[in-house]
Parts: structure tokens; C-alpha cells; sequence
């Protein structure tokens, strides 16, 4: 989905939450969200990214894996890689992502442990706060 205010990169399952979230903070907060779903995550589409972050100057990277180990590293490790997009930068990029355990099988615990649309909301705005 294209924006201009500020770039969601996810994949998998979180990509729906990642839109959902953009629909709702298009109306709500008039804020534009540009969402890139990683099809792939090796290769990794650097490329994209990079045109995407240097558009917006914000990035929020959102994945339903634990913090720890998971793939949003490595996505604000291309983007710091990179002067021109880091330079760029509205406000320190941000991860999002599931808690520090196993994903449950039932979907009532599911929801408990992985990103909700209205974390995706909270996060988004915080990457305009002034501080």
C-alpha cells in the first residue's frame, strides 16, 4: 500500500494487522501509512525499503515473532546501512513485534502474544511525537 507519512515493512500474518491499521489511522489521524509486505525475507527486498524510508523519514517494522532474534533487526540494520535514509529519519525507527514466547495454538491466546491493530495504531503515532 502506497503512503507518504511514514513506512510499515511486515510479513506474513502481520501484513493484514499492518493494513487494517493503515486503513483505520488513514481516517482517524489522517496519517498516510505506506505498507511494504516482505514476500520474501532472503532476499530481502532492500531496495524497496529504502526508497520507501527515504520517502517518509519514519519506520515502524512489525512482525508477530518475538523481538529477540527476529527479522525487524535486520530491516533497520539495512536501513542504518544506508546514509542517505538514515539521515532522512523523522524519528528513531521502531520495532513491533510478538512477545517473548511460543505463538499459541488457540487463537484466544493467539491474540494475546502477537501485534493488534490498535498496537500497530499506538506505535505509528508515537513515531510523531516530539520529544
Amino acid at each position: 500500500k502506497r503512503g507518504k507519512d511514514v513506512t510499515i515493512v511486515s510479513y506474513s500474518h502481520a501484513v493484514t494487522t499492518c493494513l487494517d491499521a493503515a486503513a483505520r489511522l488513514s481516517l482517524q489521524d489522517e496519517i498516510d501509512v505506506e505498507v511494504i509486505d516482505l514476500a520474501t525475507l532472503k532476499p530481502m527486498d532492500t531496495q524497496t525499503i529504502l526508497r520507501s524510508v527515504k520517502k517518509t523519514g519514519r519506520l515502524l517494522v512489525v512482525h508477530d515473532s518475538p523481538e529477540y532474534g527476529g527479522y525487524g533487526a535486520e530491516v533497520i540494520a539495512c536501513v542504518a546501512g544506508d546514509g542517505e535514509a538514515l539521515s532522512g529519519l523523522h524519528a528513531t525507527p521502531k520495532r513491533l513485534c510478538g512477545k517473548e514466547s511460543p505463538i499459541p495454538f488457540a487463537p484466544e491466546l493467539e491474540r494475546e502474544v502477537i501485534p493488534s491493530t490498535e498496537a500497530v495504531m499506538q506505535a505509528v503515532r508515537s513515531l510523531f511525537e516530539v520529544v
